[in-house]
């Protein structure tokens, strides 16, 4: 439902920065614009359509040293198919027993999921008007029953936003995020309890 694409361009001596500039056609009428310090960007789009993109060279001041580079086009299209539906399963409440851990408490043997995508600070835009889907994955582990997944508006998932049960090693989300920095967790479950939570990453979602 979505894809990622991968856009550098050769480092210039004197850039401090660079302004990327990401469209829907050639002409940018309709665009977004970002300053990144590197020579290359990651974006993921949902919409399928055509795509245009060009980058100019700044100052430390954010200021353009540079016109903007020839324009490259590309193009996103989804298969034709259709997705097995995917329920939500919210992970039921376990509270610590001091005494042992039969009723699911913190279990520090088990390792932390390892996050896989999206990557760090992955761009996902989109049509305000169009549905998201979102596929998290992590490291699975061998011993896990099951994961719980826990989507939020802050770092310190006091805003969260959604929280659900996977069977496996990815969940498909398929509802509207919050536009901004949006970040994720992941925790594994198994028959004693569960594991501390997986350091958290974050995407950054934009509606067109």
């Amino acid at each position: 439902g979505s894809h990622e694409f991968h856009l550098a361009w050769k480092p210039q001596t004197f850039a401090d920065s660079y302004e990327l500039q990401w469209g829907t056609d050639a002409t940018f009428s309709k665009s977004k614009k970002f300053r990144v310090r590197e020579a290359q960007r990651d974006l993921k789009v949902s919409k399928p359509q055509g795509y245009a993109a060009r980058v100019r060279s700044l100052n430390a001041l954010g200021e353009p040293i540079s016109p903007y580079s020839s324009v490259e086009e590309t193009s996103f299209k989804k298969d034709l198919f259709v997705p097995v539906p995917v329920v939500a399963k919210v992970a039921p409440k376990v509270e610590r027993d001091p005494a042992s851990d039969k009723l699911g408490g913190l279990v520090s043997t088990i390792p932390m999921p390892q996050l896989k995508e999206p990557a760090q600070e992955t761009a996902l835009i989109s049509l305000e008007d169009a549905p998201t889907f979102v596929t998290f994955r992590w490291k699975s582990f061998k011993g896990a029953a099951f994961y719980t997944i826990q989507i939020s508006e802050d770092a310190d998932f006091t805003k969260v936003v959604n929280e659900s049960r996977a069977e496996g090693n990815a969940f498909v989300f398929q509802k509207a995020l919050p536009e901004g920095k949006v970040y994720w967790r992941v925790r594994a479950h198994i028959k004693k309890g569960y594991s501390a939570w997986s350091d958290p990453s974050d995407i950054n979602v934009i509606y067109q």
